[in-house]
């Protein structure tokens, strides 16, 4: 299968909105989110603005016995927490009728523990306990 997705947001325009959402699910997931369009001057500028906080709780915990240097301190700790900030501001010009100028910026912080690496682990001890990390790499990416 092969195809195009094409995402169009909504421009800011003359009228003014807002939106403001709260979410929280499994694992401590905490997702805050909020938006506003609105006219600086009607007809000629707006702006837009959009942001959204999210936290979540890793699901896996760290075993250092075995590994060459155990670390007390990682023992048990919980791996792969997540959190990220994110924003989006738009400015829009229409200089006239047929000339329409958008500046749009988007950030993103990600100070997530650990959540971008992948662990192997022996099959026998991966069913025996799946939320245990058995490995010296744990610990490292507790450093």
């Amino acid at each position: 299968m092969a195809g195009v997705v094409n995402i169009i947001t909504k421009k800011p325009g003359n009228q003014t909105s807002a939106f403001a959402e709260l979410s929280v699910g499994n694992l401590g997931l905490q997702r805050y989110g909020f938006g506003v369009k609105t006219p600086l001057v009607t007809n000629k500028l707006f702006l837009g603005i959009t942001g959204q906080y999210q936290s979540r709780h890793g699901y896996l915990s760290a075993d250092t016995t075995g590994t060459p240097s155990p670390d007390p301190a990682a023992q048990g700790a919980r791996i792969g927490d997540e959190e990220s900030l994110y924003g989006n501001l738009t400015l829009r010009w229409l200089a006239n009728d047929q000339l329409d100028f958008s500046l749009n910026v988007k950030a993103q912080i990600d100070d997530s523990n650990a959540s971008n690496f992948f662990i192997t682990q022996r099959r026998d001890e991966a069913a025996q306990d799946p939320d245990q990390v058995a490995d010296a790499d744990a610990q490292r990416a507790l450093a």
